[in-house]
């Protein structure tokens, strides 16, 4: 094609879907604007998913993302996962939770997340029905602490919940 802010131009793109999974990947380069190349692709199986991003350009940058997730029971109550993000930037991440089913109805999660800053991230949550609460703890490597809570008890007064204080 062509046009005023670019000059003559060129996009090419190319889709694949396939059973376990998709890859993008494109192509743009212009007469006044300069060339770029992106690739975005996942891949799934039962209990894992990947994904990648990378995309580059003809000044020489770079940007691109790698994650993935694994999940997996540890009993017939419980179930799990890890996960992680790695970025070209040298930013990451990565964590993991579980969440424990009872014969009547509550569930019970926990878990824990770190990234590349030092920052540590973790929760204990609780839901029932439409019932729900949820503590959290920020730390960073500073050694500044942080607790959360977030809850919603439907169609009771929260002094109940306060008595034992």
């Amino acid at each position: 094609g062509t046009d005023d802010a670019q000059g003559d131009y060129v996009d090419l793109n190319y889709v694949r879907v396939h059973e376990n999974g998709t890859d993008a990947l494109g192509f743009h380069g212009s007469e006044n604007g300069g060339s770029s190349i992106t690739y975005s692709g996942t891949r799934h199986g039962e209990d894992w998913d990947v994904g990648a991003t990378f995309s580059a350009n003809d000044e020489g940058e770079t940007t691109g993302t790698v994650q993935g997730e694994k999940r997996f029971d540890i009993n017939a109550n419980t179930d799990a996962r890890i996960y992680g993000e790695a970025n070209l930037d040298g930013t990451w991440k990565a964590g993991a939770d579980a969440t424990h089913f009872t014969e009547d109805g509550h569930a019970v999660s926990q878990g824990i997340e770190i990234d590349d800053k030092g920052n540590a991230d973790g929760f204990v949550s609780h839901a029932f029905e439409n019932n729900h609460e949820t503590v959290g703890l920020h730390l960073t490597p500073e050694g500044d602490e942080s607790l959360s809570y977030v809850g919603h008890h439907e169609g009771e007064k929260l002094s109940k919940y306060l008595a034992g204080f």
